[in-house]
């Protein structure tokens, strides 16, 4: 580590003894405001074949997920949140960012912990009412929702241990609430899902702002940076129901022009150079480029990396210029 990296890692750990003592407190989440013109960047194909979903989402609602090795993984009813599937051992809900989510004795192992609470089930539930509009599969997903709220609250536990994971989550709550239609879904109508909602925005508006807070930074800012700052450009993008949501956007666009140049090479080779991360980073970067596209956000620099030129007049000219080494941490606030 540079000294300025040990610099900032002592003040983070002071920022942390803070928060967990009361000391700083995150922000609470104001009444969301609706009316806003927002415009979806998912949607159901007309030529989808629906069977395909609908078992996928029946196998979902019998309570089996597939989670990496795990073949028919049972979560429990309502789903066990902070237990590792693997291993059975069940996480402490202590504050997340002092949680060393590293020690397997703890937490078991953190990434079949962490996957199912990413959430891509809700998209296949979605996905599932979209194409057949059988509340069900809206019912599964509510359910699912409702207990995760309950069982993984705002900063403690596993759960609000990790940016990444906070983003990635944020990225696949937007296609599905997409999916289901946005605020305006009509399932959301009747009082209780009115008030499911509500919870979901408020959970929303605390995720948004953890990212933002604490951003992967210095010798941590890979492919996490990019996965965090397009998790809160989506955020910002999908739920403008309250100011904030603008600097969420700004922020987020910011971060990805700078690191989407930093982090790959000019032949668009990512620096990591993992196939697997160089999928996860180009994903993150589509997202945010449709998402972009679709709302007159357009993240400009992404397309640096993508394998089409733009066609319209209409739209702005993208410089292709992309540096031909790493950037110092004087120029990208990172090392």
């Amino acid at each position: 580590m540079t000294p300025a990296e040990m610099a900032f890692r002592a003040g983070r750990a002071l920022q942390v003894r803070a928060e967990r003592l009361g000391a700083l407190r995150a922000a609470r989440a104001p009444e969301p405001q609706f009316g806003q013109s927002v415009q979806p960047w998912v949607c159901i194909p007309a030529n989808a074949c629906a069977a395909r979903y609908l078992a996928a989402a029946e196998r979902i609602r019998e309570g089996a997920l597939d989670i990496f090795a795990l073949r028919g993984a049972d979560l429990g009813q309502p789903p066990r949140w902070n237990r590792d599937p693997k291993s059975g051992i069940q996480a402490p809900l202590v504050y997340g960012k002092t949680l060393d989510y590293r020690d397997s004795d703890l937490v078991g192992d953190i990434k079949y912990l962490w996957e199912p609470n990413r959430h891509l089930q809700l998209v296949t539930l979605a996905q599932a009412y979209a194409m057949s509009g059988a509340a069900k599969y809206f019912e599964e997903l509510a359910e699912q929702l409702d207990s995760w709220f309950v069982a993984c609250p705002s900063s403690l536990g596993p759960n609000w241990s990790s940016s990444l994971e906070a983003a990635i989550r944020l990225v696949n709550w937007s296609i599905a609430w997409q999916l289901i239609g946005g605020a305006g879904c009509r399932q959301f109508e009747s009082p209780r899902y009115a008030a499911l909602r509500l919870r979901w925005l408020r959970s929303v508006f605390e995720h948004a702002e953890f990212v933002r807070g604490w951003f992967s930074l210095h010798s941590s800012a890979n492919n996490h940076l990019i996965g965090e700052a397009a998790g809160l450009f989506v955020a910002g993008v999908t739920w403008p129901h309250w100011k904030r949501a603008t600097l969420w956007a700004d922020t987020g666009k910011r971060v990805l022009e700078r690191e989407a140049l930093a982090q790959n090479a000019p032949d668009g080779v990512n620096r990591e150079q993992a196939v697997w991360y160089q999928h996860f980073v180009l994903d993150f970067l589509v997202f945010c480029l449709l998402a972009g596209r679709a709302n007159g956000r357009w993240p400009a620099v992404s397309l640096t990396l993508m394998p089409w030129k733009m066609s319209s007049a209409s739209e702005p000219s993208i410089s292709r210029t992309v540096p031909t080494r790493t950037p110092s941490a004087v120029e990208t606030g990172v090392s």
